[in-house]
């Protein structure tokens, strides 16, 4: 059935749209997305790989990488430089709005709150992947992490990481140290 959308320009437009195709748009989209995805689990963002940066800053991400994305419904994700490691932070638009949410509960116009919104939010960017599964990854991030002609994409579950090769080996290495000498203990639900 055909039914004419109301808005201002309708009547000056004289288009009849498909009223069903433009309530179903965005699920569509999401189908066509997830269409591409094998498997219905995801397991968030696991492992670590190499690729490749060429002069212009474009680098391929990872297929499993992509494929948890597509699963979410997306084809970008949200990157900002880390406060607290020369890397860069990302995290699909889900995840970032959950963080959004825990900066907001912060007292508003605190110094706190405004340092996570200065240092997350201004320089965070929205990175999309053409269909070969490359992005351009921005000079300034680029250049706070380093990074030159490898990046090194590290799996952080929720989200992931982007290194330099040789900045990734110096953390891993300190992690292990620090993780050795603590010896945590993960508690789950599946404890006895």
């Amino acid at each position: 059935m055909l039914r004419a959308i109301d808005n201002p320009l309708s009547s000056m437009l004289y288009h009849i749209i498909p009223y069903d195709e433009v309530l179903n748009v965005e699920n569509d989209c999401r189908d066509k997305i997830k269409s591409k995805v094998k498997g219905d689990k995801m397991q968030g963002f696991l492992s670590t790989y190499t690729n490749k940066v060429d002069a212009k800053g474009r680098v391929s991400v990872p297929s499993s990488f992509r494929a948890a994305l597509l699963h979410k419904g997306c084809d970008h994700f949200i990157a900002f430089p880390s406060f607290k490691n020369e890397v860069i932070e990302a995290y699909a638009p889900e995840k970032m709005t959950h963080i959004m949410e825990s900066v907001e509960t912060l007292d508003m116009f605190s110094d706190q709150q405004d340092d996570f919104k200065t240092l997350l939010f201004a320089e965070a960017r929205t990175l999309t992947f053409d269909n070969d599964g490359r992005l351009v990854l921005p000079e300034y991030l680029r250049a706070h992490a380093g990074i030159k002609d490898e990046a090194v994409f590290v799996g952080q579950g929720s989200g992931f990481q982007i290194w330099s090769p040789k900045k990734y080996e110096e953390h891993k290495a300190e992690v292990f140290a620090r993780l050795k000498k603590q010896k945590p203990v993960l508690r789950g639900s599946n404890e006895s």
